[in-house]
This record gives C-alpha cells, sequence and structure tokens, in this order.
C-alpha cells in the first residue's frame, strides 16, 4: 500500500493524500480486478518513539473509509485510489508525517491490513 500528497483542485497547494491499497498474491503480483465493489477502512496516525527508540502509533488524526472498484485503485501510477483531505484529519501542529492503516474487506469476508509508514499529514 502506498499513499501520496496530491493536488485535486486548481489552486497550488495540497489538498490530501491518496490511499492505494495494493492486493498482491502469494507471489507478491497485484491481483488484476474491476467491476468490483470493496470497503476499506482507513486509519491515519501520528507516530512517537517508545523507551526502547521504537517508532509506534501515537494519535489518531483520521478514521474513515472508503471504496476500492478496480486493481488500478491500488496503483498510485494510475489516479485512482482512496482520497482523504487534509481538512478532515486532526493534526497536532508539531507533526508532518504518520502511519496509515488500511484494512481491506474483499468479497468472500476476509480481511486485509496494509500500512504505509511515510504518509504526508500536512500540505
Amino acid at each position: 500500500m502506498d499513499t501520496i500528497k496530491e493536488n485535486w483542485d486548481a489552486d497550488a497547494e495540497d489538498d490530501g493524500v491518496t490511499v492505494h491499497p495494493d492486493l498482491l498474491d502469494q507471489y507478491d503480483e497485484t491481483v488484476k480486478y474491476s467491476d468490483a465493489s470493496i470497503p476499506v477502512d482507513i486509519q491515519i496516525w501520528t507516530t512517537k518513539f517508545d523507551n526502547n527508540f521504537k517508532e509506534q502509533k501515537d494519535k489518531l488524526v483520521y478514521k474513515g473509509s472508503g471504496t476500492i472498484t478496480t486493481w488500478k485503485d491500488g496503483n498510485m501510477f494510475m489516479k485512482g485510489g482512496i482520497k482523504v483531505p487534509f481538512s478532515s484529519m486532526n493534526v497536532p501542529s508539531d507533526e508532518a508525517y504518520g502511519w496509515t492503516y488500511a484494512t481491506i474487506h474483499t468479497p468472500d469476508g476476509k480481511t486485509y491490513e496494509a500500512v504505509d509508514k511515510f504518509t504526508a499529514l500536512t500540505p
């Protein structure tokens, strides 16, 4: 899974991040599908270091959901994905990057979780 900072309107400033959940098979190849409606739950967190200097989740700054409909939504070069506006995030002023967790609910009832550990939290 990848996240990318993007501009969705005519002004110069980036508007949010697009989340690209990529379903992979046992060979780490993208599963090709289309005309599906696959729900995805998204959480975006700030991080902090614990006493052992290990990075961990800290504050939840966004929780929402979206839908992917084709394998192209998982590829950041194909302009799909799920848009999360910066205006929907509650980010502390001193935070710039965090972690995004996506939980994908496939039609067969299974769930898959992915994480992106370099998500922009601000424009």
